[in-house]
């Protein structure tokens, strides 16, 4: 290469890189209020600290995760999002979010934040702030917080007033997330040993138990709202709250209030060990600036940009060098959390535990509600986890059941031939073929956009097998699976047999009663012996008149 060609390259090199750092990096976030301030701050600090040009895009949370992943994979999202680490692992899987190992100081953190965003070994994104579930306490009611469920017990007792309606506990006893941490305080797990959600154990029945004889004694409320919670804390008509740190802020100025770790179930002597969740700064799989973008997450995690979070956004970092800001050191709502999360555990990242909160929500209700015992709700919500996340059928080879396909539609096609073979020409069979083809055009076209394409296409999906946005040709495994009835027994009401019985016996049922008692009345009705036929009659036609005004078969 000789020396002007090298320069060349130089020049080409130094070019690219300079329109490479004059594109801005894009960060995606869905924060609101002090955290949006807090974010844009540390923004600037980066920007006057590496020369980067920085793009802010603020969306709601409800539709972040549908952006992400509609964006990036076609290259046009963010080089650096903010999101909660519990779809990490989808992320990861759908190649949305990088692994970043080798470019993080794990030491800096606080371990169980790392945890979470680990990944089979590998480390996705940089923890920006944590998350959990922690007593607040009313000091004027109870200037003491229990620390065994024994001494929550008594006080509970203590402050009920059911003439005031005023309660020692509230939280909103029909969410999973915040009974979990009796769970754990029990000393039931999630998920087996395969990773598995299980469902159906000792452990489970006695937490429930323990809930639901809360609120048989009134010592909690029932069906309680997010609202409802606020509104009795606020009145001072609830002297304790389970919440996370995002309830700080609803709660009125003239409440007196604490912050604790949820107490030691007396039962075990375990913990309650709530949900931890972590925020963090994620780089994008399709960054095409991946350095500048691992910086710029790195930086928002740590040093001014971590104090900010908490001085001005109010959220616990999730880094120690921030609490060396006497500032942070001294907010009572961080130092409390900061101490509730030493319990907490990282919510699993994995696909399994979006499966997990239908489930429970189906048990808790059951059981607040009386519809089945708390020995029974564990199986109930069993049978609907089987039912609605069956394992992976083993794959298929396509070309074995596109070769059926072939040879059964020559041999529809040989026999069709052969039954409408004429030595007539089609065209002189039926002269008015062309016309008559032409007037039923439209209503075909209808049809088969509207039924047989639908038809086809469900067809077709049903020989898949569907997990985070992947599709794996199984053949007729989904078919074999329903009609073996794998994963529940023939007698459980979703079972394809028991559905199936129920289905014949009520048509049966139906069909017989409406024929038989129809019949009757009509052969009654017509005797013309008959008193008051008339008067039958009209008593018989007004609710039929009323359900249908215009007549059944009219609009």
């Amino acid at each position: 290469m000789n020396a002007k060609t090298s320069a060349a390259v130089v020049l080409v090199f130094a070019l690219s890189c300079g329109a490479r750092a004059a594109v801005p990096l894009k960060l995606w976030h869905a924060y609101r209020g002090g955290e949006e301030k807090a974010l844009e701050q540390s923004v600037k600090l980066f920007e006057l600290d590496s020369g980067l040009k920085v793009e802010l895009l603020a969306l709601p949370y409800d539709a972040f995760a549908a952006k992400l992943i509609a964006a990036i994979p076609h290259g046009a999202g963010p080089d650096v999002f903010i999101f909660a680490h519990e779809r990490v692992g989808l992320f990861a899987r759908m190649g949305i979010a990088g692994a970043i190992d080798g470019a993080v100081d794990r030491a800096a953190y606080f371990s169980n934040t790392i945890d979470a965003l680990q990944i089979d070994g590998k480390l996705y994104g940089y923890p920006l702030s944590l998350k959990c579930l922690a007593l607040f306490v009313n000091t004027r009611l109870a200037p003491k917080p229990p620390a065994t469920t024994d001494e929550l017990r008594v006080q509970l007792l203590r402050l009920r007033s059911a003439a005031e309606n005023r309660f020692g506990l509230a939280y909103e006893s029909g969410d999973f997330y915040l009974h979990e941490p009796f769970l754990s305080g029990f000393g039931g797990k999630l998920f087996d040993g395969s990773g598995r959600a299980i469902f159906d154990t000792p452990e489970m029945a006695r937490s429930l138990a323990y809930v639901k004889g809360l609120q048989d004694e009134h010592l909690i409320p029932e069906e309680a709202s997010g609202a409802l919670v606020k509104s009795l804390f606020n009145d001072q008509r609830a002297a304790m709250v389970i919440s996370g740190p995002w309830f700080a802020g609803e709660i009125s100025k003239t409440v007196p209030y604490a912050v604790f770790p949820l107490p030691r179930v007396s039962e075990t002597g375990l913990p309650m060990r709530p949900f931890l969740g972590v925020e963090a700064a994620l780089v994008s799989a399709k960054s095409q600036n991946p350095e500048a973008a691992r910086k710029l997450a790195r930086f928002l995690s740590l040093g001014e940009a971590s104090v900010a979070r908490a001085v001005v956004g109010g959220q616990v970092p999730a880094n120690f060098s921030a609490y060396e800001n006497q500032t942070v050191r001294e907010d009572r709502l961080v130092s409390s959390f900061k101490e509730a999360s030493k319990n907490a555990v990282p919510m699993p990242n994995t696909l399994e535990m979006a499966r997990v909160w239908e489930p429970m929500k189906l048990a808790l209700r059951a059981v607040l509600m009386g519809g089945a015992t708390p020995a029974q709700a564990g199986a109930l919500a069993d049978r609907r986890y089987r039912a609605l996340y069956r394992p992976k059928p083993p794959e298929a080879a396509p070309r074995t059941y596109l070769l059926i396909f072939f040879v059964a539609a020559a041999a529809v096609a040989l026999s069709l031939r052969s039954k409408y073979k004429s030595p007539i020409p089609f065209s002189k069979r039926y002269p008015d073929a062309r016309r008559a083809f032409g007037y039923a055009a439209p209503a075909a076209a209808g049809m088969l956009l509207l039924v047989f394409v639908p038809f086809v296409f469900g067809v077709v999906l049903s020989l898949f097998h569907h997990d985070s946005g992947r599709y794996t040709f199984v053949g007729f495994a989904n078919f074999v699976d329903i009609l073996a009835s794998r994963g529940y027994r023939v007698t459980e009401p979703l079972s394809f047999y028991f559905t199936l019985a129920v289905t014949i016996l009520w048509t049966l049922t139906n069909v017989t009663f409406h024929v038989t008692i129809g019949l009757a009345f009509a052969l009654i009705l017509k005797d013309p012996l008959l008193k008051l036929r008339g008067v039958y009659r009209v008593l018989l036609i007004v609710p039929w008149q009323i359900v249908f005004p215009h007549g059944p078969d009219r609009p």
